[in-house]
């Protein structure tokens, strides 16, 4: 029993600075799916009777309800398909319910004259309390696939669909 202590011992010391200094790509965590780069793409999909808000100004006296970042600065940011309901004068934009429509990371972007503005949420219009977890976009890698990100709702939350399990990103 000694010698196969003594041997496992052997073989981790001798990988683990291995791993560490060349990385391995089976211990590699995925991509943070509410860090977002330019060129990729969100698609909105509620049901129900849930849709998709922007710029929900809050209500002071609920805690729930903080509100969103303005739609002029989520403008900013993203490009919405030719059937996105809002034209960009709305203060606060609210869509119909169980619309489909896809906006893009927009691609000519100054992020470093943006800042911490460089981030967007959203609630629903049904339900205001449904607000999001804060977006945020940083600067692509060079040669790394752009993203669609598709946006559901199940019950009173928002959810990022995907393979290994859909993922809440209520705040």
């Amino acid at each position: 029993m000694r010698y196969v202590s003594t041997l496992t011992a052997a073989i981790f010391g001798l990988t683990l600075p291995i791993v560490t200094l060349f990385g391995a790509p089976a211990f590699a965590q995925a991509a943070d799916p509410l860090v977002l780069h330019p060129g990729d793409t969100l698609s909105w999909q509620p049901t129900g009777i849930h849709r998709a808000m922007f710029g929900d100004p809050g209500d002071p006296n609920e805690t729930d309800n903080p509100g969103n970042v303005p739609f002029a600065q989520v403008l900013k940011l993203l490009d919405f398909d030719k059937d996105f309901p809002c034209v960009g004068t709305e203060a606060v934009c609210d869509t119909e319910p169980k619309p489909k429509f896809t906006a893009t990371v927009r691609q000519d972007l100054d992020l470093a004259a943006l800042g911490p503005k460089a981030a967007f949420d959203f609630s629903c219009g049904a339900h205001n309390f449904m607000d999001t977890k804060m977006f945020t976009v940083v600067a692509g890698v060079s040669g790394a696939p752009v993203r669609n990100i598709v946006l559901i709702t199940k019950g009173l939350a928002w959810f990022i669909k995907d393979p290994a399990g859909d993922i809440p990103i209520n705040r």
